[in-house]
């Protein structure tokens, strides 16, 4: 019986051990991460993908919004709200960041 509940007791202890650490799991760090829902962008297309553009401290329009981001792709719409756009991660050649006025 005992070496029946030894294994149980490792896998028990296991668990306990992992939600008493209280450590958050780990922030997504992808291609993508610096992008977020509602968030202004320009979107540009090339032969070897979309160059995504975002202003930090910039204008609140351009012209797309991000409307969705996940790990592996982004949904951008227009300006006009009416065409929305599914862009998985292997068809984005870059993300860029251009802070206006020197604030980080």
């Amino acid at each position: 019986m005992r070496n029946n509940l030894t294994p149980f007791l490792f896998f028990l202890l296991g668990i306990v051990v992992t939600v008493a650490s209280g450590q958050a799991p780990a922030k997504e760090r992808g291609v993508l991460s610096v992008l977020h829902v509602g968030q202004p962008i320009t979107l540009k297309a090339s032969e070897s993908g979309y160059e995504i553009n975002m202003l930090q401290n910039g204008p609140d329009v351009l012209g797309h919004k991000v409307v969705e981001v996940a790990r592996d792709f982004v949904v951008v719409e227009d300006i006009t709200g009416i065409n929305a756009m599914h862009i998985p991660i292997y068809s984005v050649r870059s993300v860029t960041v251009t802070t206006i006025g020197g604030n980080k």
